[in-house]
């Protein structure tokens, strides 16, 4: 950990909360914009996540399979959804890879943002137009109802 030129965030006690309990996204930003768009998040005395906020970091991770570790990641996935395509790795991954291939199409992807993620947001953006103007809303808990609703008429209609 500190080993290399990317930076270490540091973080308070009052963090910690925010990071296990709160608006995750906040905390995220906040070290963002003091460590740039990439950086390096402390689980523990000798190990973090590397947080990526740039698109072109993001892809060169992507593309570089087998060069970085899932790590913790990939352990807690694993206890709650098994070994499926976005934790196994190796010949594995290759496999479960082609087989999800057909839905990363690009065809196929603007077809279901056109189907589903437009009508879900629709419906987002209606419900928040009907609330009194000064409203305060939980964005997260709007966010994290999106999210389910897309996936569960993306996945059953």
């Amino acid at each position: 950990l500190g080993q290399s030129a990317i930076p270490v965030a540091v973080y308070k006690p009052t963090d910690i909360g925010e990071l296990f309990g709160g608006a995750l996204f906040l905390v995220l930003q906040r070290f963002k914009k003091l460590y740039g768009p990439a950086y390096l998040l402390p689980t523990g005395p000798t190990s973090s996540f590397l947080v990526l906020s740039d698109p072109a970091s993001a892809k060169h991770v992507l593309n570089s399979y087998g060069t970085y570790e899932k790590g913790l990641v990939r352990e807690i996935a694993e206890f709650l959804f098994g070994d499926g395509f976005a934790v196994a790795d190796g010949e594995k991954w290759k496999i479960r890879r082609r087989a999800v291939a057909p839905s990363l199409h690009k065809k196929y992807l603007d077809a279901m943002v056109s189907r589903v993620f437009a009508n879900c947001s629709q419906r987002t953006s209606d419900v928040l137009a009907k609330l009194p103007p000064q409203t305060e809303v939980d964005m997260e808990k709007i966010f994290s109802e999106l999210t389910l609703d897309v996936i569960g008429r993306a996945v059953f209609n």
